[in-house]
């Protein structure tokens, strides 16, 4: 591993990836990697305790790619269910914990420049909350093709952040309108896609992916909703910072 992927910088008291040149937006520090953890917390209660929706049934995938792992948590998880399959997860910065299941591995790559691994390599693809990070997705999504074996899978997991009335009849928040809207028209500017999750199907299906599935589910702001397990997806998706400001939002995934 080169030094340099290491000369991280600091700006407003946060900590920054050295690798891309501040391409990527957000942090890399002990913080935002919390905050990646609440959001892995997050969607497997989406998933209903699951870490991937491909559809394994009759066997275990062999090999795995998590793409821009993050704190990894995603990665550790996969390689305990699996302990005989090979997990890599790889991203810009290493700040991924050294104490690891024994069948998985950690990389510093950058997943919009060309990937080395071997074509026909892996089982499944995993990618999950990259829209602030990926510029050409038809070209990620290439290289995922390629990467894959013959009957592999890729699953491409994100939030679209267009929020719809929770119940029938009642108008959408304007401020929060607003403020997403704004957020839009920032990263359109910079070359990121916000809604980019509504048109993955499209992607996969020109880049050569067959019985593509979407999948939708609601996802609640706040802790409003009366069920359970809607409730804790309510608070971990907003945090502590919007739990008692009442929103009656969804966000479609």
């Amino acid at each position: 591993m080169r030094s340099d992927v290491e000369d991280y910088y600091w700006e407003n008291g946060r900590r920054y990836h050295a690798m891309g040149g501040g391409r990527y937006l957000l942090p890399n520090d002990d913080t935002e990697l919390d905050r990646e953890d609440m959001k892995h917390h997050m969607w497997t209660l989406v998933l209903e305790g699951e870490l991937h929706l491909a559809p394994f049934r009759d066997s275990h995938p062999q090999k795995i790619l998590d793409v821009g792992t993050g704190s990894g948590i995603w990665a550790m998880q996969a390689a305990d269910r699996y302990s005989n399959s090979e997990v890599i997860g790889f991203d810009i910065s290493p700040v991924q914990p050294s104490w690891v299941p024994p069948n998985l591995i950690f990389e510093v790559d950058d997943l919009e420049q060309e990937w080395l691994w071997r074509s026909c390599s892996f089982d499944l693809v995993h990618c999950r909350f990259m829209f602030m990070s990926v510029l050409d997705w038809p070209s990620m999504i290439e290289q995922a093709y390629r990467a894959l074996k013959p009957g592999g899978y890729i699953e491409l997991a994100e939030l679209d952040l267009h929020p719809m009335p929770a119940f029938e009849g009642k108008p959408s928040p304007r401020l929060i309108d607003e403020w997403l809207d704004i957020q839009g028209k920032i990263l359109s500017k910079m070359g990121f896609d916000m809604r980019v999750a509504s048109k993955f199907k499209q992607m996969l299906l020109d880049a050569g992916f067959e019985d593509v599935v979407e999948n939708v589910r609601l996802v609640p702001w706040g802790t409003w909703p009366s069920e359970k397990r809607h409730k804790a997806i309510g608070f971990w998706h907003v945090g502590e910072y919007l739990v008692d400001d009442g929103f009656e939002v969804l966000t479609k995934m």
